[in-house]
């Protein structure tokens, strides 16, 4: 039986011949890549691949080693790896270091071009498109989400997208521009949607509801190239036709009864089985359920928005109840200095009131504090303070 000592040093000697994390064991590798979260597994295993400056100088034509497949082929419930790529970070920071060399390295690893039907890149990743080169002629891929603000270039991703629509046998169907793009129309982009509109109707897809063929038309394409405005929205690099999170495809005649509304804050159009959609009973603004921005009047419980150019829209909780009432069921007044809000039925020492002269609204407290600054000339605002301030002189004198 072997003792401690000599135990000892076998380990020794192992780890005396490992200098770097490669050389471990593959089996070693794939238990530490289960510890990693996220994205942090395919960053992980195109480290071992290969430094990035040979990912670089050889145009991604690098093969993965066994280790580094076997790794990106663990099945996930973070949406990383498998049919679904999802890449950025959930720290700014880490984000803002990303290149195209790590977008690169990580879809080969993930094998995207054989793989990957959904690729979504996050917003801060510091990237031109340049690290899309590994997707150049798929035919697997079915959806691509921009949500880049970055200096992400039209001229590095069109050819790569190009080599993906001329495919015969692509499956590509919706693509989901930044919003970065879509206000300020580019002739090369508008030219790459004029020839995805061709491509989606050459290929005669069915609709999800009737299977008659989706034909997109020049007033209703697969994706809007004019940059008209509706409802304040700019239409451009909008897709029609496509439900963003299941993917279906709905025709001009189902499309109304299926995808009728367009979120204004995520800024994606989904059909009713996936999601729900609230609209403000101000401005009409229309937000989904999975973006929840949207406030409840507890009294008349319709949805409001909380935009601050109309307060209209606004439905506010009152520092006294504490109640969130919209204004036609409660008019809210907010103090213009220490934003304190009373609503109409809470009648108390302190409350907010509008000023019909300044037109400003005040509570009792700051009114008293410009009072004895000197700070307010109003008449108005003086003749409300002035008898309060007489009441709770005649108070103290009654308490002393």
């Amino acid at each position: 039986m072997a003792t401690m000592n000599e135990c000892n040093k076998r380990r020794r000697v192992i780890s005396s011949q490992i200098k770097q994390v490669d050389q471990l064991p593959d089996a070693a590798l794939v238990s530490i890549a289960t510890f990693l979260p996220k994205i942090s597994r395919l960053v992980f295993a195109a480290a071992l691949t290969a430094p990035a400056s040979s990912w670089e100088k050889c145009n991604y034509g690098i093969e993965p080693p066994e280790a580094s497949k076997i790794i990106c082929s663990v099945d996930t419930e973070d949406g990383c790896t498998g049919e679904t790529l999802y890449i950025g970070y959930t720290d700014y920071y880490l984000e803002s270091k990303f290149t195209d060399v790590n977008v690169g390295s990580i879809l080969v690893c993930a094998d995207a071009l054989h793989r990957v039907k959904t690729l979504e890149l996050s917003d801060y990743l510091s990237i031109t498109g340049q690290g899309l080169e590994p997707l150049r002629g798929s035919i697997v891929l079915e959806q691509i989400i921009l949500e880049l603000e970055s200096d992400f270039c039209p001229g590095e991703i069109i050819p790569i997208l190009d080599s993906i629509i001329e495919q015969s046998r692509n499956s590509l169907k919706q693509l989901l521009l930044p919003v970065r793009w879509r206000q300020k129309p580019n002739p090369l982009l508008s030219q790459f949607l004029l020839r995805f509109n061709q491509m989606m109707n050459h290929r005669q897809l069915p609709c999800s509801v009737c299977t008659e063929v989706v034909h997109g038309s020049n007033q209703h394409p697969w994706i809007n190239v004019t940059d008209e405005l509706n409802r304040g929205r700019l239409e451009y690099g909008l897709q029609n036709y496509t439900c963003n999170d299941c993917k279906k495809l709905f025709c001009w005649d189902c499309e109304g009864a299926h995808t009728p509304y367009f979120c204004d804050h995520c800024q994606v159009k989904t059909c009713t089985d996936c999601r729900t959609m609230d609209e403000c009973v101000g401005c009409n603004e229309k937000c989904c359920n999975m973006c929840n921005q949207f406030v409840e009047c507890q009294d008349c419980l319709r949805s409001f928005c909380d935009c601050v150019s109309d307060y209209s829209c606004v439905a506010r909780d009152c520092s006294c109840c504490g109640r969130l009432r919209c204004n036609d069921c409660a008019p809210i007044a907010t103090c213009d200095t220490c934003d304190r809000s009373t609503c109409n039925q809470c009648v108390v020492h302190n409350d907010v009131q509008h000023c019909t002269g300044c037109r400003d609204a005040f509570c009792f407290n700051c009114l008293c504090e410009q009072f004895r600054q000197s700070e307010n000339e109003c008449s108005d605002c003086q003749s409300r303070i002035i008898p309060k301030l007489l009441e709770e002189n005649d108070r103290l004198r009654g308490m002393s």
